[in-house]
């Protein structure tokens, strides 16, 4: 897998910049016009960020948040493992309100294990209120291996993940979102991964976005996977410059997750899979091939941030990966930091846009275990410092201008 260069990047950047200014079309995928509006757009937001720091009166007045949402740290019901690990393989589909899909979502994970029979299925029926129950129950018995927990409450994506997970009996786990699906082959072709190299922490496969089915249909046909290149590493540090931040899409050694839950009542759960488990492994293995297909929902949570209150679910789960890696006993430095820095700058600036800064402020002090670390600004860039220098100062409108 070849990384993106700095053209790459620049590309991409300017063509958010583009969208986010509803340009036409034509200006998309112009190298030299990406570039260069990047690079004004850059120019831009350092301007207003230091009209701001020059304009800035610090208010010592008590803070208090105007739209706090409560959350309890409370460690999850499902921790630890209740067997030993008997089979390869546990693949985990929560399942809610998804009568549509979830046939589509089984047959392909059947598929994705062709010719490889050491697994599990494991669905959770998370209180569906259409038909999904009903559905699971006249067709779970058409698949090998698929057992059904329904819960009795409502646990959410979190809940139902981790509870599948203490009940696994996989060496290794994978997660499936239930109006998801798989290529084929692709989980046999992990599986004789896991058997060349059964020291592997994590081993991740690319994904592609699809609306209809017909889109992604060539990955769905009688074909075995075409593995690119394979790349293997034991440095944290380079993990991170292949592995994108979902808890799909990768297969992992279930003992990565003895303490570690998904954080259960929030969205942006995924971010312990980066923060956490990813610093948890010794070794990584990417598979250059396109193994998982991720549904685009024009409903999804993004379209929804303002109405939840989520901007506080990421304020929430960047405290929550803290406070799980130190009871994992992982270790907690610099780097870690930084990635719980960025995290706390960049989707938290994305999703908290309809916040009072009374709100923002309140986040600031409550982080600031984090981006107070002595060592932190040694990791940094210039822009990343003046990030955190203007969290530092508790000045929310520069904050907002650097942080892009």
């Amino acid at each position: 897998m070849n990384l993106p260069s700095n053209s790459q990047k620049n590309l991409i950047f300017g063509n958010a910049v583009a969208r986010k200014l509803k340009l036409p079309s034509i200006f998309l995928d112009n190298q030299l016009f990406a570039s260069s509006l990047y690079s004004v757009y850059q120019g831009y937001r350092y301007f207003k960020y230091h009209l701001h720091n020059m304009t800035y009166t610090k208010n010592n007045n008590g803070i208090k948040p105007v739209n706090f949402k409560p959350y309890d740290f409370k460690p999850s019901q499902f921790l630890g493992f209740d067997y030993e690990s008997s089979v390869k393989l546990t693949i985990i589909v929560p399942a809610y309100n998804v009568e549509k899909y979830i046939i589509q979502c089984l047959d392909s994970i059947a598929n994705a294990l062709t010719g490889f029979n050491d697994y599990e299925i494991i669905v959770v029926e998370d209180c569906s209120t259409d038909n999904t129950l009903e559905l699971l129950k006249e067709i779970s018995s058409n698949y090998k291996n698929l057992r059904l927990l329904i819960n009795e409450t409502n646990l959410g994506l979190s809940g139902a993940r981790n509870k599948a997970l203490k009940y696994s009996l996989g060496h290794y786990v994978t997660f499936v979102d239930s109006d998801d699906m798989l290529s084929y082959g692709i989980l046999t072709a992990v599986a004789k991964k896991i058997d060349e190299n059964n020291n592997i922490d994590i081993f991740e496969f690319d994904f592609k976005h699809y609306v209809l089915e017909t889109d992604v249909s060539i990955f769905l046909n009688n074909t075995l996977p075409s593995i690119g290149e394979i790349t293997l590493l034991s440095n944290t540090n380079e993990f991170y410059e292949f592995s994108k931040g979902f808890a799909w899409g990768k297969v992992y050694k279930r003992d990565l997750f003895e303490l570690v839950r998904f954080p259960e009542g929030l969205y942006w759960e995924d971010a312990i899979i980066s923060n956490v488990i990813l610093r948890k492994a010794k070794t990584y293995m990417y598979l250059d091939a396109i193994g998982y297909l991720y549904r685009m929902n024009p409903n999804g949570i993004s379209n929804s941030v303002k109405t939840r209150n989520l901007g506080y679910d990421q304020f929430y789960v960047t405290r929550y990966c803290l406070e799980v890696a130190r009871y994992s006993n992982l270790i907690v430095d610099s780097d870690f930091y930084k990635r719980l820095f960025l995290e706390a700058s960049i989707f938290l600036n994305n999703r908290t846009s309809y916040l009072d800064d009374v709100d923002i402020l309140y986040m600031f002090n409550e982080l600031e275990p984090i981006f107070n670390d002595v060592n932190l600004e040694d990791n940094l860039n210039a822009r990343q410092k003046l990030m955190i220098k203007a969290m530092r100062d508790k000045n929310v409108a520069a904050w907002r201008a650097i942080t892009f």
